[in-house]
């Protein structure tokens, strides 16, 4: 007599040998990341950071400690007051985070961005995603993730810090710690307090109407303080319903980054000849996608500005990844095109973040045992030479290893005759320059950076 096979036996075994392997490479990956992140001698960024740490040591030195972290969010307070902006929990962040030295503020930054990933897989698991359908989740959030990687080494970046807390939220089982965590994200940037407006409609479905009216009263009282805010800010101004610059933001949506997620998706979807699955989280992380997005679209996508719509978008596809079992072989090449996707939209960021990094720390490394030199930096390294912030926030940090430094780096455009006048040394960011400028010599340097003199 033939017996059939036991595909439920199989399929159970397959399962748990992927879980295995599963656990064992996120373990591994994870180790390496701490490791890297440890080994790794970081600089303060040219966004913000020096800048920070200075200002709180002052107001520490001058009121105490406790007394200088309080005045410092006071001053927060008048900055956002001033620039237009809702942001309380931005108004906490700096005088607590700035208190970490630069290595292991870095290491915290890094335990948010695992955080980012983490939580919403351990909620989507609970949720019935398993095998490789949450491996398929899994990889939509690393590769929509790709915008918030360069919060890793722009450490100030709000976007990154409210991500962090959505995604908390969404770990956390209990729905009024969840509620709580959203809040904490929406009063970082208060774009993110739309999420809260969809868990309310997602709450609301499901009958929890105590729950429901938190929501959506935090929810659109935050957006509403926004906009009370911006009417007479200085840094809010700009923002504007132009028609012509919301079109050209719709199209910058559909970057690269976006393209290749839906790519993914769809590979995904036709291989396993899967159907989404429209859910309460669904509903809350895309009516969260949605506001986040028109919000922004009047002001701008780009660059970190995407991180949060990408994210979101990513969130909300993943969410509606329930079904059946997905046989092995199978679930395996359909992960093949997400993989290459999410290995191709990791490795540009991290790339990126570790130039800006290295070049920070070899022009730090050189110029602090050259006080009182003044210095012109030209490159094209993202954040470091694209405006006139870099060179401030690169002698503020020699300020910080030296307080006596006393030396002046100014922006400025190549020269072809070599060293501007009145200027000791000239700073490349970027690869070597052959030949050397006219009258020059390579001072030190490496592949990052390099600073030449007469």
């Amino acid at each position: 007599m033939n017996h059939l096979p036991d595909t439920s036996t199989t399929w159970r075994r397959g399962s748990r040998a992927l879980t295995l392997a599963s656990l064992s490479l996120i373990a591994v990956i994870v180790v390496v990341l701490v490791i890297i992140w440890i080994r790794t001698d970081w600089a303060w960024s040219p966004v913000d950071d020096a800048g920070h740490v200075l200002a709180l040591q002052s107001l520490m030195d001058r009121y105490g400690p406790l007394g200088g972290m309080v005045a410092y969010a006071a001053e927060m307070v008048n900055i956002d007051r001033s620039w237009g902006l809702f942001r309380p929990s931005y108004w906490i962040y700096p005088s607590i985070f700035y208190l970490l030295p630069v290595g292991p503020a870095h290491l915290a930054r890094l335990i948010m961005i695992l955080v980012v990933i983490a939580g919403p897989l351990i909620h989507f698991r609970r949720s019935g995603i398993s095998g490789v359908r949450l491996w398929m989740a899994g990889l939509l959030l690393v590769a929509s993730a790709s915008s918030l990687y360069v919060g890793l080494f722009l450490v100030s970046l709000q976007e990154l810090s409210a991500m962090a807390f959505v995604s908390l939220g969404l770990l956390l089982p209990n729905r009024w710690a969840r509620f709580a965590s959203w809040t904490i994200a929406a009063w970082f940037k208060a774009p993110f307090a739309w999420l809260l407006v969809g868990q309310a409609v997602a709450d609301w479905r499901r009958g929890d109407r105590k729950l429901a009216a938190a929501n959506a009263l935090v929810g659109v009282g935050t957006l509403g303080l926004a906009v009370v805010m911006a009417r007479s800010g200085s840094y809010t101004a700009r923002y504007g319903l132009d028609p012509f610059a919301i079109w050209s933001n719709l199209q910058r949506l559909i970057e690269p980054m976006n393209a290749l997620l839906l790519l993914s998706l769809l590979w995904w979807l036709v291989v396993t000849r899967s159907r989404l699955t429209w859910t309460n989280d669904t509903v809350a992380l895309g009516i969260g996608w949605a506001g986040y997005t028109a919000q922004l679209l009047p002001w701008g996508v780009t660059a970190y500005y995407m991180g949060p719509i990408s994210f979101l978008f990513g969130l909300t596809m993943a969410s509606m990844l329930h079904g059946g079992r997905v046989p092995i072989r199978t679930g395996l090449l359909a992960l093949t095109v997400p993989a290459l996707a999410a290995l191709i939209l990791v490795v540009n960021p991290l790339s990126q973040g570790f130039a800006i990094n290295g070049v920070m720390r070899t022009l730090q490394d050189c110029l602090v045992t050259r006080p009182g030199t003044s210095s012109v930096l030209q490159g094209s390294v993202l954040y470091v030479t694209t405006s006139e912030e870099g060179p401030i926030r690169l002698q503020q940090n020699l300020t910080l290893v030296d307080p006596s430094w006393g030396g002046s780096v100014q922006l400025g455009a190549p020269d072809p005759e070599g060293l501007p006048p009145e200027n000791d040394f000239l700073l490349n960011a970027g690869p070597p320059l052959d030949p050397p400028p006219t009258g020059t010599r390579l001072v030190c340097g490496n592949a990052w950076a390099q600073v030449y003199g007469s």
